[in-house]
């Protein structure tokens, strides 16, 4: 990206390539979460190769569109989005996971020991839902200083990101 200057017709087609390319090859994979990530990452070396911003908020809008188009011309994802929305109209069909969540978020307390659900009915609670598990036993205030915690610390990597003289 360092040296690519957008100017000129070949310059763009070498930016687009440079993020089509890669978005294709892990779109490939049938999980959307990681086109969704590698695009972040993108912007993130946009803004930092000092490209101008409405560069990067090109690419992200660019993003959004495909994958609103991606979600509304499939029946499938259109009703997880539904779902995800309003769980409670299937609660122990595909609304289950997301009515286990309002449970264990509404049970727990400031300072922590959730009431109204057993872990067991949440399944791996110790790997893909471990921050609503924190939350659940440690309390919303332990949750909330994690979140600033991580907030601190990707505003530091951006910092320290800039610190660096060699675009290598």
């Amino acid at each position: 990206l360092t040296n690519i200057k957008l100017q000129g017709v070949t310059s763009y087609i070498k930016f687009i390539a440079v993020y089509i390319v890669p978005i294709i090859l892990i779109g490939l994979i049938p999980n959307l979460i990681y086109t969704m990530i590698y695009t972040i990452i993108f912007i993130a070396t946009i803004i930092n190769t000092k490209f101008p911003l409405k560069v990067a908020l090109a690419v992200g809008a660019s993003y959004m569109c495909v994958l609103a188009s991606i979600i509304l011309t499939s029946p499938y994802r259109i009703y997880r989005a539904f779902t995800f929305l309003n769980p409670f109209k299937d609660p122990n069909g595909r609304g289950y996971i997301n009515t286990i969540f309002y449970k264990m978020l509404k049970g727990s307390s400031p300072l922590g020991k959730g009431q109204g659900i057993t872990l067991n009915e949440l399944p791996e609670c110790d790997k893909d839902f471990v921050f609503a598990y924190i939350i659940h036993n440690f309390g919303w205030a332990i949750g909330g200083i994690i979140i600033v915690m991580v907030g601190v610390f990707i505003i530091r990597l951006f910092k320290s990101s800039k610190l660096i003289k060699e675009d290598f």
